[in-house]
């Protein structure tokens, strides 16, 4: 029997006896995966990061200090961290566009207090309370809120005073600083009495920066999940053409990217459906209608919820998962059970709202509503569906690569030696129904006599070095829904 050493001469003869070792049957069953989690987003002058460079960030602290406060990046970090404090976390910052405007709002205050009590201002689902003391005036209040809000500098905008205005502007520039939510009392408290509020929303941000120097500066690097705060066509159709190159056969670094859009049902219906610049395989749209929160922060948390448990079972469904640090709509202006399914069939994934008032993940899925023919398709719906074919692609790799790294190729035909370094079509059949094995035990596939019944193990006929599979595994489903009928008798 002749052996295959790897690192043993056959041309060596003065006495000696040589050991080498050989871990490649040392890893036993599936493969680990281990995420790596991407947040791209805007920095401020003050964050030390550079532009368009890779950081990794542990905490909020130090996305504070890389990206400023109140930046996209600082505040998607801290809604991340919140939701999963183990999976490695990296950031991409992108200065503001030299063009872009930055959005702006106004609070318009009149009267004069009667009735003393801090006026709970909440802007992007951040609470801010400014005294409001018999007496005073509304120049004075808009003095006090100005003071407040710039003293809080976790918040993503400043303020400046205007003889009884208070006029709020966006930090980062951009599209997304219209979406900033501006609102009184979120959970009812007492306003002071004497003086009247009014709200000029956010509006005129424009400019969003283009993601494309993110894609280079990405490279190569695997991220199983992506989170940014644009939704606009541009930057949309730059991240999912992307993420398809990954999916392809040659790059293997497949991820999903996660944003949120804000918007009333209507709105978030018609952009779903716009299938000629949507169609996202590879991108979710989670729905943020009349919710306080900054949608790239409600982005960030569900990325931190997906990475988390994704990484533990791809093939779990997320539904009922808790997101920490989230506000729910008020009740009135929450999304009933036929919107939130309207929403589901028209490519925008949703959230829900637990009997605690606390913002739960509903269904998460992709943007994917036709196949490229037209057809309407649900194969890529899921995110489940494709975080569990990334894992079986990425443990049928590291199996081959570990096992057979440098082993010469026969026919099954041929009279092979059990100590040479030689792949055969029935071996590779074999090490195909083990990894089969290996995904049913952990409740990724399930029907193995369909698997071996498609298995397909050959030598290429235009590459004698070339060995071929084609594999048919049946994904595991997700529980999602019941139904029974009570067919009862008096």
């Amino acid at each position: 029997m002749a052996i295959s050493f790897n690192e043993i001469p056959t041309n060596y003869r003065a006495p000696a006896q040589f050991v080498e070792f050989n871990n490649s049957m040392a890893m036993q069953g599936a493969t680990q995966m281990e995420y790596k989690v991407l947040l791209i987003g805007q920095k401020t002058l003050a964050g030390t990061a550079q532009a368009e460079h890779t950081q990794i960030v542990s905490s909020y602290e130090d996305a504070v200090k890389l990206y400023g406060a109140g930046s996209h990046l600082a505040l998607m970090v801290d809604a991340y961290r919140k939701q999963d404090m183990i999976t490695k976390l990296y950031c991409i910052a992108l200065a503001d566009d030299a063009s872009s405007v930055k959005a702006s709002a106004k609070m318009m205050i009149a009267g004069t207090v009667t009735i003393p009590a801090p006026l709970m201002l909440y802007i992007g689902g951040k609470s801010v309370r400014i005294p409001a003391m018999i007496g005073n005036t509304a120049s004075e209040i808009a003095n006090s809120a100005v003071i407040a809000i710039n003293a809080l500098t976790s918040l993503s905008v400043t303020a400046t005073a205007n003889a009884g205005e208070v006029i709020l502007t966006a930090k980062n520039a951009g599209e997304v600083g219209n979406e900033v939510d501006l609102r009184l009392s979120y959970y009812d408290e007492i306003k002071p009495s004497g003086i009247s509020i009014d709200f000029e929303a956010f509006s005129g941000g424009a400019g969003n920066p283009d993601i494309t120097p993110v894609i280079a500066t990405m490279g190569d690097d695997w991220y199983h999940v992506i989170s940014m705060p644009y939704t606009d066509r541009a930057n949309l159709r730059v991240m999912e053409d992307e993420l398809i190159d990954r999916w392809g056969p040659l790059r293997h670094i497949d991820g999903i990217c996660i944003t949120a859009r804000t918007g009333t049902f209507g709105e978030l219906v018609t952009f779903g459906e716009e299938g000629e610049q949507g169609n996202y395989e590879n991108i979710v749209i989670i729905e943020n209608c009349k919710t306080p929160d900054l949608p790239y922060v409600r982005a960030a948390s569900i990325a931190g919820n997906v990475a988390y448990y994704g990484s533990i079972d791809p093939a779990r469904p997320f539904q009922t998962l808790a997101m920490t640090g989230l506000l729910a709509p008020k009740v009135d202006d929450r999304l009933t059970m036929y919107e939130q399914n309207q929403l589901l069939y028209s490519g925008i994934a949703t959230t829900q709202i637990d009997a605690g008032g606390k913002v739960q993940i509903q269904r998460v899925i992709t943007n994917y509503q036709k196949s490229p023919s037209g057809a309407d398709d649900t194969s890529y719906l899921d995110v489940n569906t494709k975080l569990t074919l990334s894992y079986l692609r990425f443990d049928f790799r590291a199996r081959i690569l570990r096992k057979y790294p440098r082993h010469k190729l026969a026919t099954d035909a041929s009279e092979v030696s059990p100590g040479q370094a030689i792949m055969t079509p029935k071996l590779g059949k074999a090490e195909a129904v083990s990894a089969c094995q290996d995904w049913i035990e952990l409740g990724l596939v399930e029907n193995m006599s369909m698997f071996k019944e498609g298995l397909i193990c050959e030598r290429n006929p235009l590459d004698p070095n070339r060995l071929d599979w084609r594999m048919t595994p049946d994904l595991v489903n997700q529980f999602r829904l019941g139904a029974a009928q009570i067919q009862f008798r008096l």
